[in-house]
């Protein structure tokens, strides 16, 4: 591995100073890509998480809907029946 940095620092002393102040600009573009990247996958988390959290609330609902649509159900049946 420490072969590696080695000729990449021996490649980059070569190289002119106008690609290596591209190559810095480039690095910069994917340093800010990257957090941008982050911040969505945290950004996307978040949102799952607080999905979840509105599905169970909508089951609690719709659970408490069908309640109330038995008993109204019921209570039309015996106004109809008299």
């Amino acid at each position: 591995m420490s072969d590696v940095v080695v000729n990449l620092s021996d490649i980059i002393s070569v190289l002119p100073p106008e690609i290596i102040e591209k190559i810095g600009g480039l690095i910069v573009v994917l340093q800010a890509v990257s957090i941008a990247f982050i911040v969505y996958v945290v950004y996307l988390i978040i949102s799952f998480v607080l999905n979840i959290k509105r599905y169970k609330k909508l089951g609690v609902l719709e659970g408490k809907i069908d309640l109330i649509g038995g008993k109204v159900d019921k209570l039309l049946k015996r106004k109809f029946k008299k």
